[in-house]
């Protein structure tokens, strides 16, 4: 065991090992609830994110030197699913905090640098997110090359279908002027 960590009701507790693994527990048996996995370093720290259903895991170096990359991952408590994962940072990650009412998280890495983090806690939220980072749709060929459907989905018919008319409503516009 590296460090313990107790939810804020006292019912669960996050244990992180140096063998790149977590454990959530149930604080008064012991027995072991959920196993998180998937970190390529050691797991350093984790902590329960208040006001959530979920457990923030990250990872630093111990006696074997440091790392090429660090990262942290979000866990749902109630399944151990892996619902966030944030890789590739340059330094390890001393101190985290979180502010469930707006979905953010806020890192600082052993070198002092702190970066803030948008999370989102819906599904919807997510979806939304995800519309305001890729500004198109996926077309026939990469939706095959992902192993997708090879129709888009309404959200992304719509988006087209908007697209096709302020064009030509932009069209129009030139045409007169």
């Amino acid at each position: 065991m590296y460090k313990a960590s107790v939810d804020e009701r006292g019912l669960r507790a996050v244990v992180t090992r140096n063998n790149n693994s977590a454990k959530i527990l149930d604080a008064h048996s012991g027995k072991v609830l959920h196993s998180l996995e998937g970190h390529p370093n050691a797991v350093i720290n984790g902590t329960f994110l208040a006001g959530s259903k979920r457990v923030l895991t990250w990872e630093g170096w111990l006696e074997g030197g440091p790392c090429a990359s660090y990262g942290t991952r979000i866990w749902d408590t109630e399944t151990g699913d892996a619902i966030a994962i944030i890789d590739g940072l340059p330094s390890a990650i001393s101190d985290v905090r979180w502010s469930a009412k707006r979905g953010l998280l806020l890192t600082r890495d052993e070198h002092g640098i702190v970066r803030l983090w948008r999370l989102p806690q819906t599904t919807q939220e997510t979806i939304d997110l995800v519309k305001e980072m890729v500004p198109r749709c996926l077309s026939i060929q990469e939706r095959r090359h992902f192993s997708l459907p090879p129709e888009p989905p309404s959200w992304c018919r719509s988006m087209r279908l908007n697209a096709i008319k302020k064009s030509l409503a932009n069209d129009r516009v030139t045409r007169t002027t």
